[in-house]
């Protein structure tokens, strides 16, 4: 910066300029700067305001400014949707939501057959089919004793008491000592189980340890009218023998 143009700041700014008037003894020579000498009478320069402050505007313009300005303040501010809660549903435990209706067929000759019915009864055609792979079963084990027919429902859950647990292990528990129980003299040698929505209620190791057998098979629905499923069946029983 020039001497010149700092003086004209500091006198600007209303300060006041000190310069040497003689040379001090052992200073370093000042430089030779020509210095305009105010007139003191005169008053100092004041800055231009039209400089310093920007310029005025137009009172409409202005105007819509300031409500545009009110406007962005009072909008109200877009918030991210807030995420809805998924609706929470009931989860019931197992030993509630478990619920089966079980058909019991003895047959007097250690054969007992057991299906599902929750979803309704055995048909007439059913049973009729029941009833021959029973006769089939008696020849082939040749049995002294004569077919006696007699049906049985097993419902779970047994008591409908709150507090009581009632699930899957207790229903397997009771169902396979169901399947074992008769008032007859002749123990219960093989169950056959039709469809498999029961099979995880009934167990081998119980069955086992009273001398009797598992068979598993289709649902009797499945089995009327399908050559393919009597014959795999059949295959089954025969390699079966209990003595008369």
């Amino acid at each position: 910066m020039s001497a010149a143009l700092r003086q004209s700041y500091l006198r600007a700014m209303g300060l006041p300029l000190y310069v040497p008037r003689f040379i001090l003894p052992g200073a370093a020579p000042s430089p030779a700067v020509e210095i305009d000498q105010p007139d003191v009478n005169s008053p100092a320069p004041q800055p231009s305001l039209e400089k310093t402050l920007p310029a005025q505007q137009p009172v409409a313009e202005s105007g819509n400014a300031a409500r545009q300005a009110l406007g962005a303040l009072t909008e109200p501010v877009a918030t991210p949707a807030s995420r809805e809660k998924p609706e929470t549903r009931r989860v019931e435990s197992h030993a509630e939501a478990l619920r089966f209706h079980a058909s019991l067929i003895d047959t007097g000759i250690g054969l007992r057959m057991v299906a599902d019915v929750s979803k309704g009864p055995l048909t007439p055609e059913a049973r009729k089919l029941m009833a021959n792979i029973a006769r089939a079963v008696a020849a082939h084990w040749q049995r002294a004793e004569q077919l006696a027919f007699s049906a049985s429902n097993f419902e779970w859950p047994l008591v409908k008491v709150p507090g009581i647990s009632q699930g899957a292990e207790e229903a397997r528990d009771a169902l396979s000592a169901r399947l074992l129980s008769t008032e007859a003299d002749a123990a219960i040698h093989l169950v056959l189980l039709f469809g498999d929505s029961l099979q995880n209620f009934i167990s081998d190791d119980y069955l086992s340890a009273h001398n009797a057998r598992l068979l598993r098979t289709v649902e009797v629905e499945q089995m009327l009218g399908n050559a393919d499923h009597k014959a795999a069946l059949w295959a089954e029983l025969r390699a079966i023998h209990v003595g008369g």
